[in-house]
């Protein structure tokens, strides 16, 4: 029997590996994740065998993070029982360290290994170009050094790579792969009626005073409900001032779920995959984008354009 195993770390891959799972009848299938997100790794456990390490793992602070990625294709290899089984990889980057010594151990050890993509939140909808052409490794050089074929640099995610068998993903506008190996999930959309509050969303890179004011515009004097981004508080200090009535949002398990449990009238937040999960599997709840006019990421209004949500730029 082929083990299906599902490479990732986020909520939003997470949840869409469950929907593939039924949707294609999987069984036998395991995880790896490194560096989960949201405790992930629990709620995967409770059901498969889940391989995962986190971003405090001392040997990967004392030797880096390449090497710690090495050390970890290892582990899960050997604590899933990998060798001389038939395995199916699902991952949403090809083009990862981490990846390639899995792959190095798999193709030496398994008589049949097959690559499959999924969606690592709205990667697939933009055109980001891997390493740039200057600084490409000769094929060869990469097959001599590494021990595997190397993937795709056409986008970042390694989607156009020779060796992926499928790639499955949710309807969209335009999905930046190979078009003959794209594979449509169908989405189950949730219909529960929503609340009547408003869910502000704050990005990687924190929130500005403009976000602040333009959320609280749009919110149409509603209850507000406000998470910070995991890794950046910084800008909490204007919802202080512009907005102290909004209320944190303490959660314990994944967002994507919570939204999913509890729907908002509204989700807003910067661009993010938690907005863009909002508009493709919670129905009856409005999504939109507030994006600051410097933006790091100019390309977003594609991202946005390809999924039909609406930006409001500050």
């Amino acid at each position: 029997m082929t083990v299906n195993l599902f490479v990732l770390s986020t909520g939003f891959q997470y949840y869409f590996s469950t929907l593939l799972i039924e949707h294609l009848g999987l069984e036998q299938v395991s995880y790896a994740m490194y560096q989960p997100r949201e405790g992930i790794e629990r709620r995967a456990a409770l059901r498969y065998p889940v391989v995962h390490v986190d971003a405090s793992d001392p040997l990967t602070r004392l030797f880096g993070k390449k090497a710690g990625k090495r050390r970890f294709a290892h582990r899960v290899f050997g604590e899933l029982g990998l060798r001389g089984q038939q395995v199916r990889v699902f991952c949403p980057y090809y083009n990862e360290s981490f990846v390639y010594a899995l792959r190095k151990l798999l193709e030496r050890n398994c008589p049949s290994v097959e690559y499959n993509m999924i969606p690592d939140g709205a990667a697939l909808l933009r055109q980001l170009p891997g390493v740039a052409k200057g600084r490409r490794v000769p094929a060869w050089l990469f097959r001599l050094f590494i021990g595997v074929e190397p993937a795709s640099t056409r986008h970042k995610s390694g989607s156009y790579s020779p060796f992926l068998d499928r790639i499955y993903h949710f309807e969209a506008r335009t999905i930046h792969a190979d078009p003959q190996k794209v594979v449509i999930v169908p989405l189950a959309r949730s219909q529960q009626p929503p609340f009547d509050e408003v869910l502000v969303l704050g990005g990687l890179r924190g929130i500005s005073e403009a976000f602040v004011l333009a959320a609280r515009e749009k919110s149409f004097g509603q209850p507000v409900k406000f998470r910070m981004h995991p890794k950046n508080r910084r800008g909490i200090e204007f919802i202080a001032t512009h907005a102290p009535d909004w209320i944190e949002l303490e959660l314990s398990g994944i967002l994507e779920e919570h939204l999913l449990a509890h729907p908002y009238r509204m989700v807003i937040g910067y661009y993010s995959s938690a907005v863009m999960f909002n508009h493709l599997f919670v129905g009856n709840s409005r999504s939109e984008f507030i994006v600051d006019a410097d933006s790091e990421d100019p390309d977003y209004h594609v991202t946005a354009d390809a999924c039909g949500i609406p930006v409001t730029l500050v």
